[in-house]
């Protein structure tokens, strides 16, 4: 077992490894895989095969810098998925007491409580006054 371990080392030395990009590619591949079992579809199983095929490209590539700035991407787009998905559940669960509106300038997403009426609205971010109702 410590002859693999360390072969596994030695062959993997110099080489990007497993990263999240390279994760999700391996899960993507995956639920592909399952969905051209249950349609059969020969469509879906040369793409599960190509998603699957760039995993371990990726894996086993020795262009540390290129694929760390692909990782990179990847990880900043997740980011901002999973901020707007915050945002949205957090507007719905308080949509009962917020009024939640953009400021019609820089689209900057602004509440004020719902029932004040015509308020006098200043944006946060780009200090735009303007007038909107909440009732």
């Amino acid at each position: 077992m410590e002859q693999f371990k360390a072969f596994l080392q030695r062959m993997m030395a110099g080489r990007n490894g497993v990263d999240q990009l390279s994760r999700a590619l391996s899960w993507i591949s995956l639920g592909i895989l399952l969905l051209s079992v249950i349609l059969t579809s020969q469509f879906l199983d040369v793409l599960w095969l190509i998603v699957y095929a760039y995993s371990l490209f990726r894996v086993f590539s020795r262009n540390i810098y290129k694929r760390s700035q692909e990782n990179q991407w990847y990880v900043n787009h997740m980011l901002r998925i999973r901020a707007e998905y915050s945002q949205r559940k957090k507007r719905f669960h308080n949509r009962k007491q917020y009024c939640y509106f953009k400021c019609p300038q820089c689209n900057a997403w602004l509440r004020i409580p719902r029932g004040t009426g015509v308020v006098k609205v200043t944006c946060g971010k780009c200090k735009h006054m303007f007038k909107y109702d909440a009732r």
